[in-house]
């Protein structure tokens, strides 16, 4: 007739059908005969297995197909619950028992009582002065290389609070005449030969040679107590002015940075 379903697919040997995503067993009838025994010849005891993806046996791919449906009254087999749901119930399970059992163990478990004796200072542990920049003096900063050689202008910095570096002293120096906005120079510190850090900021722009000039010189200034590193600061200065690179030479750690375009020196330990 038209318009009818087709007719349901089965297996060859009648007890299986297909329902559309799996072989299913046909349900047996009332007094329908029941086999018992070994399978004999000619039995088939489980129907052939359909491709994981893709049509029934039989049936063309490459698109949409029309699958038959199960006899009429047929048991479901689907469980009431899709295999990620019980994957996940049994994740959580899982997690939630091994977190008792952790803090079961946390409990129970006793910390193993430690040596009471300290361990020896290894040679390379850092020293007290080594919070310092090594053969940097303020005066050699402010006095000699800015006042002297630059004719800038020095002066303490009553405000420490909140310096990162800890320093208990800080002196600001700054240009004369129309570049006084334009660049500075900050000295943190705890006594004279005690420099933590010495910072410079330009603000004329990344690539202005006048900005370059200050980082190269800054870089030969704290590194002239190591006269056979200080022409290799000076240079790697000049070379990466306007950028983020950072380095260490002569135990100094020279960090650029660009907001605001300035120059850190700080301890390379």
């Amino acid at each position: 007739m038209a318009g009818s379903p087709p007719p349901p697919l089965y297996s060859p040997d009648g007890k299986f059908y297909w329902d559309g995503t799996a072989w299913r067993p046909v349900p047996q009838q009332p007094g329908a005969p029941q086999h018992h025994g070994p399978p004999q010849p000619g039995d088939h005891a489980q129907a052939p297995s359909p491709p994981a993806f893709g049509p029934p046996p039989g049936q063309p791919g490459g698109g949409p197909w029309a699958f038959p449906p199960p006899p009429a009254g047929a048991p479901s087999t689907r469980s009431s619950s899709s295999p990620r749901k019980r994957l996940v119930g049994t994740l959580v399970a899982a997690i939630l028992a091994g977190a008792a059992v952790g803090g079961q163990v946390g409990l129970t478990v006793t910390e193993p009582e430690g040596s009471k004796t300290p361990h020896p200072v290894p040679a390379a542990f850092p020293r007290g002065d080594q919070q310092y920049l090594r053969g940097v003096t303020v005066t050699l900063v402010s006095d000699s290389w800015l006042v002297k050689a630059n004719s800038w202008t020095c002066a303490d910095d009553p405000d420490v609070d909140g310096l990162y570096s800890g320093a208990k002293r800080k002196m600001v120096c700054w240009p004369r005449g129309d570049a006084e906005d334009d660049m500075d120079v900050a000295i943190e510190y705890d006594e004279e030969n005690k420099v933590k850090v010495v910072r410079a900021r330009c603000r004329l722009g990344t690539d202005n040679p006048v900005c370059t000039s200050l980082f190269a010189s800054m870089a030969h200034t704290l590194l002239s107590s190591q006269k056979d590193v200080a022409s290799e600061g000076e240079t790697w200065a000049k070379e990466n002015a306007g950028s983020e690179e950072i380095t260490t030479i002569g135990g100094i750690r020279f960090a650029f940075n660009l907001e605001p375009n300035g120059l850190e020196a700080t301890p390379g330990v």
